[in-house]
């Protein structure tokens, strides 16, 4: 038994290696990261160092209020593509509300975070990136509570949102 553990903590002082591009992918900005919300606030690890830092470029800001690009952020409503961050924050607009109120697209190289779509009414949900558009659900509660959806689809090249039905 101390000879067991003796191997366990004279392995946790070894060097760690280089993750292999081929599993870790050729994307710069998440080759050698991953991310991860703790708490509402989204962290980059460094897969070779162990450090973790918040991706808030603001580094005294405490993640509790609107003025945060990261406020109210989904912890499974993520996307990467190339430099970019796709995500669904905001809070919902009502007490019994379990969505997000924005499209967000924060830029990991320059650490700038821009609102793409903003739902004037219910939330947003389901997020999932293509090549060219972004898409979730528009979740809207009617008089009896009972939610109705309509499903968004954000273009990346002209900026747009549509909804491809026009009744919930």
């Amino acid at each position: 038994m101390l000879l067991l553990m003796v191997l366990l903590l004279s392995s946790c002082n070894s060097t760690p290696s280089q993750p292999n591009n081929e599993i870790t992918g050729k994307n710069p900005y998440t080759k050698n990261y991953l991310y991860t919300a703790i708490e509402g606030v989204m962290y980059k690890i460094n897969v070779v160092t162990g450090n973790a830092s918040p991706l808030c470029p603001d580094p005294l800001c405490a993640h509790l209020d609107k003025k945060c690009a990261f406020y109210g952020m989904s912890e499974t409503d993520i996307a990467f593509v190339g430099k970019y961050l796709y995500y669904l924050c905001g809070q919902g607009d009502s007490f019994f509300s379990s969505g997000y109120t924005q499209l967000r697209r924060f830029d990991l190289k320059e650490g700038k975070s821009e609102v793409l779509f903003a739902s004037e009414s219910g939330t947003l949900n389901e997020l999932l990136v293509g090549n060219d558009f972004v898409f979730m659900t528009n979740s809207v509660m009617d008089e009896s509570f009972t939610s109705k959806y309509r499903i968004v689809r954000y273009s990346l090249k002209n900026n747009k949102a549509s909804f491809l039905t026009q009744e919930p």
